[in-house]
């Protein structure tokens, strides 16, 4: 059973590297003005599933990072909010 934890856990982080890493990267693409679309939420979700999965206690009390430090997650719902506000107050 331990085995299959590190495995699972392994793989949700495998994921949530190569995800965020494709994130940041079309966050500089459309920086550049190249539109690159980012994969929203998934690797957040991975990172956090990855973060839970692994037997040590220590890492799963740091479960709220990944969505946190992938840009298509958590940073991405609040610019997309923070766009709204501005774009409303213009009006």
């Amino acid at each position: 059973m331990l085995a299959l934890r590190w495995s699972l856990a392994a793989l949700c982080l495998f994921v949530f590297a190569v995800l965020a890493l494709a994130n940041a990267y079309a966050l500089g693409a459309n920086l550049c003005r190249k539109h690159i679309s980012a994969v929203p939420f998934v690797g957040g979700i991975a990172g956090m599933l990855g973060f839970l999965a692994i037997p040590i206690a220590s890492f799963n009390h740091w479960w709220w990072l990944p969505p946190l430090a992938d840009y298509g997650s958590l940073p991405v719902i609040i610019v997309f909010f923070v766009s709204r506000v501005r774009q409303s107050m213009k009006w």
